[in-house]
């Protein structure tokens, strides 16, 4: 009897255990994130004061525990010593439990924005300038730093002193580390480690509201590789690029601070916008072509250098590095494609052809195929130009009824590649050819016969459609890099046809890595011909991205597209505006 009782005692203790835990991680997590009040239907958010957040941590020297909660934009003193002013109807309540002994300090602002301050020790009330003043005096710095208070105008006033002493107060921020901590019973104690969420804060308002010189820009940039937040991380370098421009040195103090970022499809993203705006050259390509080097991800490696391949006419030196940089990718199918789009750059250099047959020849034996077509295409007069299938719609029909008997998948990528240079918009054509592909079982070859496919035609609807099929196969199969390499250039040639739009979008939102998603979304947004229907599918998009501050930026972009007399459009970016949950965030929706 009493082994049943003391078992049942476990089991109620384990289920308190989890309920209490549950609850007290949604309280930590609420130092990350902020729950949003509703706002009035058909308007955009315009107010400040719609968060109401709580904080909890440890001072493991005092041990003291305290608990800050507030609402609205509070401004402290320039002394960090007191509060200044707090917006209408917000207050800061900060709490102090120390072996026993309780203290409390609560400060609201009424309707007319006048402060009210009360100090409670233990359950009593006290009179807050005999004993409250004090204490908010010795505590308020610290508070501020670990809980982003007053954010925006701590920074204002050291930006009068000069930028080294923003970043003074950088390295102070950087450096505090706390714990939040949760006592359960006997049966366990949990701890969660501090966040850089205020160091994160801190950089994005100097990203977005001040204009830094080269050298202060050149040290900020040391700073952003300390973000430990990739997507974070990323969008600051993105907003960065936008904002400035660059000379050799900062080229490469912000290639630094992108090696820092050790998410992929981050690194990707940031440096197919770099070389969008400046040339690969001997200035940067040491730093470009090392970030590029230390990628694990080998289609997101291979996206970046095929738009490089595409869009730039590198120097010898430049190509030559770019050739190393092919050899170092693991898979054969994505170094084949890349070399295939390389021939016609090829010119009668002996050193670049030299440097080209050692990528060919490094490839596995079991390309044999590809490997040989390579070489026999180099060796051709023509610069390395496929030889050109004759554009007859049953000839070419016939070829891809042919292949589909093909044994390898090299022997059906070759053709295909042949087929899209005299590609045939015909029913019959279009059906054999997407047979071919998904006959392929390598996803390498097929997501890059979809690629070579789009950037060499501008197809119509009756070939999108079953290309839109051959792309969601891809997600599927978990290939999201790839797909969403497709989906970029999809872009560049979406149709006015609203159902093969919404199809598109259909399509994204089924890719789930946000940084791939909020570039796609990003690339959609620089298009001048986005319909309500449009605004209101890419608004919907944002949902799927977990990351406020990736999602903040494709609604930043959007919010001024909105016909502002268009009230379901309002509706609908208003629903999904409340769904950002950092502050900042938010308020610079709202401020725009």
């Amino acid at each position: 009897m009493e082994k049943i009782i003391k078992s049942k005692l476990v089991i109620i203790a384990f289920i308190a255990t989890i309920l209490i835990f549950g609850q007290q991680t949604s309280l930590w997590a609420i130092s990350e994130t902020c729950a949003l009040l509703e706002t009035p239907k058909n308007q955009v958010p315009d107010s400040l004061q719609k968060y109401t957040k709580t904080y909890k941590f440890i001072n493991n020297d005092s041990f003291e525990n305290f608990e800050v909660e507030y609402r609205g934009n509070i401004v402290v003193t320039p002394d960090d010593k007191d509060i200044q002013s707090i917006s209408k109807n917000g207050f800061i309540k900060i709490s102090m439990s120390s072996f026993g002994n309780k203290r409390r300090i609560y400060i609201y602002s009424d309707s007319r924005g006048k402060l009210q301050k009360e100090y409670y020790e233990g359950k009593g009330k006290k009179d807050f300038n005999k004993g409250g003043k004090e204490w908010l005096a010795d505590i308020l710095l610290d508070v501020s730093r670990k809980t982003g208070i007053s954010a925006e105008e701590r920074i204002r006033r050291r930006a009068k002193k000069g930028f080294e002493a923003i970043l003074i107060e950088l390295r102070e921020i950087e450096e505090i580390r706390f714990e939040n901590q949760t006592n359960i019973w006997i049966f366990y104690n949990t701890k969660t480690k501090y966040s850089q969420n205020v160091y994160y804060l801190y950089c994005k308002i100097i990203t977005d509201n001040y204009r830094l010189k080269k050298n202060e820009l050149y040290k900020f940039l040391k700073n952003v590789a300390h973000i430990s937040s990739n997507s974070t991380k990323a969008t600051i370098l993105r907003n960065i690029l936008d904002k400035y421009k660059f000379d050799k040195r900062l080229m490469n103090a912000f290639l630094f601070a992108t090696t820092s970022l050790s998410y992929n499809t981050e690194r990707g993203s940031v440096l197919r916008a770099f070389q969008a705006k400046y040339k690969i050259n001997e200035d940067n390509s040491d730093a470009y072509f090392r970030i590029i080097d230390q990628m694990t991800i080998r289609t997101e490696k291979s996206n970046v250098l095929k738009p490089l391949l595409k869009n730039q006419k590198m120097d010898k030196a430049t190509f030559l590095r770019f050739l190393k940089s092919v050899g170092r990718i693991t898979s054969n199918s994505e170094k084949g494609t890349i070399l295939y789009n390389a021939l016609p750059l090829i010119k009668n250099d002996e050193q670049i052809i030299k440097a080209f047959i050692a990528v060919v020849q490094g490839m596995s034996s079991s390309y044999s195929n590809l490997k040989e077509d390579l070489l026999m295409n180099l060796a051709k007069e023509n610069n390395g130009q496929d030889i050109e299938l004759k554009k007859n719609k049953a000839l070419l029909t016939g070829l891809l009824q042919n292949a589909q008997n093909f044994s390898t998948n090299t022997k059906k990528y070759i053709l295909l590649r042949k087929v899209n240079r005299v590609f045939v918009q015909d029913k019959d054509l279009i059906i054999e050819y997407f047979r071919v592909i998904e006959g392929m079982d390598n996803e390498f070859l097929r997501y890059n016969v979809l690629l070579d496919l789009i950037v060499n035609n501008n197809l119509s609807g009756l070939t999108l459609y079953p290309f839109l099929d051959a792309v969601n196969q891809l997600i599927r199969e978990d290939f999201m890099h790839a797909s969403g390499a497709v989906l970029r250039e999809f872009i560049k040639q979406l149709p006015e046809d609203e159902q093969i739009r919404n199809s598109f979008f259909e399509t994204v939102d089924k890719i789930d890595l946000n940084s791939t998603r909020e570039e796609l979304l990003r690339n959609v947004c620089m298009r001048d011909d986005l319909s309500k229907e449009d605004l209101i599918n890419i608004i919907k998009a944002t949902d799927g991205i977990d990351v406020d501050v990736e999602k903040s930026s494709i609604l930043l972009r959007v919010k001024p597209l909105i016909d502002k007399n268009d009230s379901e459009s309002i509706f609908v970016f208003n629903t999904f505006a409340k769904k950002i949950e950092l502050e900042y965030e938010f308020n610079k929706i709202a401020d725009k």
